[in-house]
């Protein structure tokens, strides 16, 4: 009460409450609110007094007696007209304090009483709703306009229909085409920047609300790359937020993988130095080396794939990345190599041998060698050629516990002693790739020797 608060009637007070009430009450106020509780009462029971004698009166003219007394029909039309007024301010305030989804429901029902009631107002952009809430709300509005339709042109709903659809599409396309005077200053501001950065930023601001043909129209020199950038830099951050270029950081390479990599690539075994010629590499500072003319036996890309298998072998050493190594190479002048006679006869002869087993494949499908055979032979000498090409240079090694990458095992003469070596290990250990060629020498003879007696079998 001294708070002047409404609380619900039987409504529960904490101690503490009650113990302020009871204190900052004074008996002023107790005074004053007794003489409410009076005044309250004494109005109670004249209204009881009233409905007793209005429950008199119409009791008396159930039973046909009648009335001439001027105050008690004074009294009974003051009573009647009471409720009357009260019920009309009621309904009046019902209708001021409706809220507008109140209201059409209210008025769909008293056009259709099958009307389906809206539960709920559109609050959301329409192109962000789900799918459900779009067929939802097409359904109430659709429905809407027909039963509409159907009050004021009952016969003739079709047509208007078609009428009025021309007209709203009329109106839009209308509504595109004027540009308004803060578009067309943006427009103007857009032109006068040569940023590209800039230009973009200013875009984001009216890109959404024109077609791509319509901005084409309005702006001139302008791409469609440019307006997407503009509609994906509005979408990600905000329309005519300061766009900021990432800051590239290009770390400094590390000089000991960078020469760790140029001697694995100076190996002879990828370069070799002509005896004629020369070329000049200029450095970054300007100064000139003469160097020996060299060309390179090897692609780039299989020299790269070589030295990252070669730095995972070694205790997974971490080289360089992938684009950095083929930079290096780039800048490393060498030239590729196009012909093999006078440069490696050996690679030249190995060449030529790999072709004449081709055709020796060939020819022993004329003397009935199946397909098949034939198909995995040659799948096999093309494995067999592209490991002694590229592959096999990598695995030699001087001492090592497989027979086929020990340089001195496959050196040595067997016959003589002086070319001949003990290794001080054991060979242990088998490598597919290089036994593949033996593999291939076995496969061929048995099929030079019996093309058709196993027609059928596979060459593993």
């Amino acid at each position: 009460m001294s708070q002047r608060r409404i609380i619900p009637v039987g409504a529960g007070i904490c101690t503490s409450c009650r113990k302020k009430l009871s204190v900052d009450v004074t008996d002023d106020y107790k005074a004053a609110v007794i003489q409410d509780i009076e005044s309250f009462k004494d109005i109670v029971n004249r209204n009881l007094n009233k409905a007793a004698e209005l429950y008199c009166y119409q009791t008396a003219n159930t039973f046909g007696e009648s009335t001439n007394d001027p105050d008690s029909q004074s009294l009974i039309s003051s009573q009647s007209s009471e409720p009357l007024l009260s019920q009309n301010h009621h309904s009046d305030w019902e209708e001021e304090n409706k809220t507008p989804l109140e209201k059409f429901n209210a008025a769909m029902k008293i056009l259709d009483r099958n009307f389906p009631c809206l539960n709920s107002q559109l609050n959301l952009p329409w192109r962000c709703i789900s799918k459900s809430s779009n067929s939802y709300y097409m359904k109430i509005i659709m429905k809407s306009i027909h039963l509409i339709l159907d009050y004021i042109t009952p016969v003739q709903t079709e047509s208007v229909k078609k009428d009025i659809c021309r007209k709203m599409l009329s109106e839009a396309e209308e509504d595109e085409d004027n540009v308004d005077e803060m578009t067309e200053s943006l427009i103007a501001s857009y032109l006068k920047q040569d940023n590209r950065v800039v230009q973009i930023q200013i875009l984001s601001l009216f890109a959404d609300k024109f077609t791509k043909e319509k901005l084409l129209e309005l702006i001139p020199g302008i791409t469609i790359f440019k307006i997407d950038a503009a509609r994906r830099h509005a979408a990600l951050t905000y329309p005519g937020q300061v766009i900021s270029p990432p800051t590239i950081i290009r770390p400094r390479l590390s000089m000991p993988k960078v020469l760790h990599f140029l001697e694995f690539i100076s190996c002879p075994s990828y370069h070799q130095a002509v005896g004629y010629g020369s070329k000049t590499l200029t450095l970054s500072s300007g100064a000139e080396i003469k160097i020996p003319k060299v060309v390179r036996n090897i692609l780039a890309s299989r020299l790269v794939n070589s030295y990252m298998q070669y730095c995972r072998e070694e205790s997974e050493y971490q080289c360089l990345s992938r684009a950095t190594l083929f930079k290096i190479l780039k800048v490393c002048v060498a030239s590729q190599k196009r012909n093999m006679h006078g440069l490696n006869n050996i690679t030249s002869e190995g060449m030529k041998a790999v072709d004449v087993l081709q055709r020796l494949i060939s020819k022993l499908q004329v003397f009935g060698l199946s397909h098949e055979v034939s198909a995995c032979l040659e799948s096999l000498l093309a494995h067999v050629n592209q490991h002694l090409k590229f592959e096999m240079k990598s695995h030699i090694e001087s001492k090592s516990l497989c027979a086929d990458h020990c340089s001195i095992y496959s050196l040595s003469d067997p016959k003589c002693d002086e070319f001949r070596s003990a290794c001080s290990h054991k060979h242990e250990q088998y490598c597919d790739e290089c036994s593949a060629t033996c593999k291939l020498d076995t496969a061929l003879i048995e099929a030079f020797e019996s093309p058709t007696s196993q027609p059928g079998k596979p060459i593993v």
